[in-house]
């Protein structure tokens, strides 16, 4: 199936005449550590508006081999990714026919996309090379959350109001449902470490664990403290932490994966946060979405420290986050129509 392109051309000079900019710095304080951050940090958000303002940019995926960023839009019979140069600062539009839209992506190893269409029930592989795209259709009645390929390119698809996970073979073309330890655990956000077990987030308020050549899910729950709406996952660089967001309350949990023990990190900040996707930067601290406030925290795992930058535009919506080479901070902004990211000066 051929899809169009197209390059939005002349948009340079006008994305950056309008990015906003916020600067927030960290002044030394005695009682607070910020060893991991240089000292007087300071931070900006820079906007690049789609050139469509009625776009809805969900989740953000970094594609290293081409330094762009991917993003789905996920407005109603938009049927498009969008590809932004982060260097010439420029888009490109791809069509999808076929599909209404565009929520979660994942990157395989040719550099092709996968991706969700919830509405449609597809899973759909694009390859930006030739704009060809391959439509298939979804055996599974839950709403589809998070996409992840395994060491074998197989992909791995999770969903609310579901107690399992599809698994779809890439060789043969076929999916394989595996039920979850717990009946309607309702699966969310996935993260894969580079041993290629995928972590993922229950609803019921727990943390997954998938060996994808065994198929083998294991499920971990807190016991003195209570997981109540987790949503997304994320390795630490060293694959020892999976940090879990709280999306029921201003905080993150992180699971020591030897010890197999929770700890829960109030980020005191507002309870209406809702903290959600999460990326690290190149000095390891932790940013996290904080989607209904309109802020990104950053979260310092060495110490426990975290604080806010509000997001520019008066209703951005982020939810997901996505790191570059450089250890940079990208975010999409759904209710913004833009791509954002974080700069660092000292």
């Amino acid at each position: 199936m051929k899809t169009s392109m197209m390059v939005i051309v002349g948009l340079t000079v006008a994305t950056i005449i309008g990015a906003i900019f916020l600067t927030l710095t960290f002044v030394n304080n005695s009682s607070l550590d910020y060893s991991s951050l240089p000292k007087k940090t300071s931070f900006s958000i820079t906007e690049y508006k789609i050139p469509d303002l009625t776009s809805s940019p969900l989740f953000p995926v970094y594609d290293n081999m081409r330094h762009v960023i991917w993003v789905g839009d996920t407005r109603n019979n938009s049927s498009r990714i969008w590809e932004f140069d982060i260097i010439k600062h420029e888009f490109v539009e791809h069509k999808l026919d076929s599909v209404r839209y565009v929520t979660v992506i994942t990157l395989d190893s040719d550099g092709n996309l996968w991706y969700i269409d919830p509405a449609s029930r597809f899973l759909g592989h694009y390859n930006p090379n030739n704009q060809t795209n391959k439509i298939i259709k979804i055996p599974s009645n839950g709403t589809l959350t998070s996409i992840v390929l395994d060491p074998a390119g197989n992909v791995w698809i999770s969903g609310t109001s579901s107690d399992v996970f599809l698994k779809y073979y890439v060789h043969n073309a076929t999916f394989l449902e595996i039920p979850t330890p717990t009946p309607h655990a309702s699966p969310l956000g996935m993260a894969k470490d580079k041993s290629g077990t995928i972590w993922v987030a229950e609803a019921i308020g727990a943390l997954a664990r998938v060996d994808p050549t065994l198929n083998k899910i294991t499920e971990y729950h807190p016991h003195d403290i209570k997981l109540k709406i987790p949503v997304a996952t994320q390795l630490d660089p060293g694959d020892a932490i999976v940090y879990i967001t709280e999306h029921g309350e201003d905080a993150l949990f992180s699971f020591d994966t030897k010890s197999e023990n929770f700890v829960r990190h109030a980020l005191h900040h507002d309870p209406q946060a809702l903290p959600y996707g999460m990326a690290f930067d190149k000095h390891g601290n932790l940013w996290v979405a904080e989607h209904t406030v309109n802020k990104v925290a950053v979260f310092v795992p060495s110490t426990g420290y975290s604080t806010e930058i509000q997001i520019p535009s008066p209703n951005p919506l982020t939810q997901w986050l996505a790191a570059d080479e450089e250890g940079r901070i990208w975010l999409a902004e759904p209710g913004g129509a833009a791509i954002g990211v974080i700069n660092e000066t000292n």
